[in-house]
């Protein structure tokens, strides 16, 4: 990303968000920028995160809500990690849900989400035969035994039983720290 002068952030923070705001298009040499706070902003010449990528996916009802967009440094380390997470434990896939819409501001269940620097993800999981669980239409709720049976994002519905998998989510967590 680009380094801006404390002068230049002033300046050039706000006009992005205002064009943003007016539905203009951002200039051609712009990176995302990310605007005000993550429960009051907006975002500018955001980046899209694809609805599947190696090591990822969008499942619905996120991929059908098009929450999916972040700064570029946000959008890339998930595709980093996502990545990173599948070459040292293949057989899993990431589930990615809201991130922030095109040009920020509020997204429905959130209070913020608004501003392109946060995103939700659904845990790796294990079923009860110790393979991965591919992301569902839900958020599974785990209990401190590491172990879930229901969702209650969207909806409450029950859901096969599940386990965390510690070993990817601990490498999706690594991958998250040490990327550049």
């Amino acid at each position: 990303m680009r380094t801006l002068t404390l002068a230049g952030v002033i300046l050039v923070i706000p006009a992005l968000c205002q064009a943003q705001e007016k539905k203009e298009p951002p200039a051609m040499d712009t990176e995302s920028v990310s605007c005000g706070w993550v429960n009051r902003g907006g975002l500018a010449a955001a980046v899209a995160l694809e609805v599947e990528g190696p090591g990822f996916v969008i499942p619905e009802p996120w991929r059908a809500r098009g929450v999916r967009y972040g700064t570029e440094e946000l959008v890339g380390m998930i595709r980093r990690a996502a990545a990173s997470v599948e070459r040292s434990h293949p057989g899993a896939r990431l589930g990615v849900a809201d991130l922030s819409r095109r040009r920020g501001g509020s997204v429905p269940n959130h209070r913020s989400h608004q501003a392109g620097r946060d995103v939700d993800f659904l845990y790796y999981a294990l079923d009860e035969a110790d393979e991965p669980v591919e992301p569902g239409a839900c958020m599974p709720s785990y209990a401190p035994d590491r172990r879930a049976t229901r969702c209650y994002y969207p909806t409450a519905v029950e859901v096969p039983p599940r386990s965390l998998d510690l070993a990817r989510n601990w490498a999706l967590v690594k991958a998250m720290l040490t990327d550049e």
